[in-house]
């Protein structure tokens, strides 16, 4: 069997998920290791007891890591337009990614992150498709956030395209889903030792299931608006624009001057949208560009964490 995933994240614990309480506990996961001293030995001692334990006690999904795939598209924002992501994907992806890291202060590191994105995704389709010649079974884990969710409808497309429709199995995590600790909005927000207890989720879909899931991605491409979420339970074209009533509005109840990453984090914290912060950096970047906030320092080399302020025209309306 096949893992499917969409986030780099999920990946890396669903390895962990793979082999926990079979293999050692990770060094990374100790403080010990990690903390640079002086720290509170007994505290970090507890800390690492009951880590230690937690891992050494959990149930393992199984599996290898081969067997994962791992898509990252960022279908949720940008042109979707093609059929397989490509020029059109990846051009939307530079130009939201290079707003945060400017050529002009950070080099290529933007272009190096989306050629780093082409390289994977063309590894992993090329083995998907490998997969689908087989017939093995596959197994998608994804939730209603943005990012999932539109991989999702993206890839029930693509199955349905080369006639793939037998073995093909869901992990949906449920809306604010419960751990024992608290509520879990996608796939990355688990622990590895909690995807044992999450196996009862799994679901076969039929034919007719993909062909729905399918037909609504082809609806989405068609659209092809800036934006894609779940509204109501259903993926739905949007405008990028449809952030600014949110961002606006504790916009409002911010001091007049602030921080670019204050602004974000709270609209991310408050509304849920599970939308990546440079997403909604952007459109705070559109209204910096619109003089409705103005820059006061130098904000090339961290632009998230740069002081604006009101301007005249948003506190004047």
């Amino acid at each position: 069997m096949k893992e499917i995933v969409f986030s780099p994240v999920v990946h890396a614990t669903l390895q962990l998920a793979q082999h926990i309480g079979e293999r050692d506990i990770p060094e990374g996961f100790l403080l010990k290791n990690v903390l640079d001293e002086p720290y509170d030995i007994d505290e970090v001692e507890e800390h690492d007891k009951r880590m230690t334990e937690t891992w050494n006690n959990a149930r393992p999904i199984g599996g290898n890591a081969d067997d994962i795939i791992h898509f990252e598209f960022g279908l949720e924002y940008g042109d979707v337009s093609e059929f397989v992501p490509a020029e059109k994907r990846y051009k939307s992806l530079y130009e939201l990614i290079s707003t945060m890291y400017p050529v002009y202060y950070h080099n290529s590191l933007a272009a190096d992150w989306v050629d780093n994105l082409k390289i994977s995704n063309t590894k992993y389709l090329n083995a998907l498709d490998e997969i689908i010649d087989s017939g093995e079974k596959i197994r998608v884990w994804y939730s209603d956030t943005p990012s999932e969710a539109n991989s999702f409808y993206w890839l029930m497309n693509y199955l349905d395209s080369k006639k793939c429709h037998n073995e093909i199995h869901t992990m949906y995590l449920p809306h604010n889903y419960w751990n024992g600790e608290f509520f879990c909005r996608d796939w990355g927000h688990l622990s590895p030792e909690h995807y044992y207890d999450t196996l009862s989720l799994e679901k076969t879909l039929t034919k007719e299931q993909i062909n729905l899931y399918s037909e609504r991605w082809d609806k989405l491409r068609k659209e092809n608006t800036p934006l894609r979420l779940m509204v109501g339970g259903t993926l739905v074209s949007l405008e990028d624009s449809f952030m600014d009533q949110f961002i606006l509005k504790e916009l409002a109840r911010l001091p007049d001057t602030f921080r670019i990453s204050e602004l974000v984090g709270i609209v991310m914290g408050e509304y849920g949208f599970m939308l990546g912060d440079l997403v909604i950096f952007t459109r705070v970047k559109r209204m910096i560009d619109k003089a409705m906030l103005m820059v006061l320092e130098d904000w090339k080399k961290n632009p998230m964490n740069t002081r604006v302020s009101k301007s005249d025209m948003f506190i004047n309306g």
